[in-house]
């Protein structure tokens, strides 16, 4: 004990801990800045933005978009304090604060997640980015909230290809981008199931989407989708 709290102190030396929005010294994330979040606590169709229970594609952009996942709630708009911890947390590995981020994400989902008791799931990367990167942000996120939960979870979906950025992609091109990337390789896992995907940051719905078209393909029954931001 005596031995592990003076690692910690040592490490605290070099490695201070300073909060990622305003440096103060303590935490990665001082409780001013927690408090400078601005959470979305209201579900919404994920094309067109009007209300809908429990983040639900509504009627109207079902049949427009025709997606495989029936919702998509996000924690808030990528901006700001958010943005700046999933920036930090993606980019900088300061892995530390997947605690703020799967409690965000908990925070969003509680009201409907027992009911459904759904099989967490998180969205891919590919192999040569996860070990680039040293993790995938999604899968970290996805066991803590499992945990949370009290749900199972499992890496039930492989991404096969290195697909580019979709940052500056068209909604069609994002699509065609990711297109054949992703396998389901747990189909066991996730048959006649109801699938909870989580990912860091949505912005056209493309990989969720391939995802769902993947799950959905290997038996899943329902997919539903929470994602930290939305850009």
């Amino acid at each position: 004990m005596l031995l592990a709290l003076l690692t910690n102190f040592l490490l605290d030396l070099v490695y201070p801990k300073l909060c990622i929005n305003c440096g103060k010294y303590g935490s990665f994330l001082c409780f001013n800045c927690y408090e400078k979040i601005d959470p979305c606590h209201t579900d919404l169709c994920f094309y067109c933005g009007r209300i809908s229970k429990h983040g639900e594609i509504c009627p109207l952009c079902k049949k427009k978009y025709k997606p495989y996942f029936r919702s998509v709630r996000w924690c808030g708009n990528y901006s700001g304090v958010l943005k700046e911890i999933i920036h930090h947390y993606k980019y900088d590995g300061i892995i530390e604060l997947s605690e703020v981020l799967s409690q965000l994400a908990y925070n969003r989902i509680i009201n409907c997640v027992n009911q459904k008791q759904p099989i967490i799931v998180p969205v891919p990367i590919h192999r040569s980015k996860e070990q680039m990167r040293g993790f995938n942000q999604s899968e970290l996120i996805a066991r803590k909230l499992s945990e949370l939960c009290g749900n199972n979870g499992g890496l039930a979906l492989v991404r096969i290809k290195n697909t580019a950025t979709q940052v500056g992609l068209s909604k069609l091109q994002r699509a065609s981008n990711v297109a054949g990337s992703i396998v389901c390789r747990d189909g066991e896992l996730v048959r006649s199931k109801t699938v909870l995907l989580v990912d860091d940051v949505a912005t056209t719905g493309a990989t969720l989407n391939e995802c769902a078209k993947v799950l959905r393909a290997s038996g899943a029954k329902r997919v539903e989708a929470v994602v930290l931001a939305r850009d």
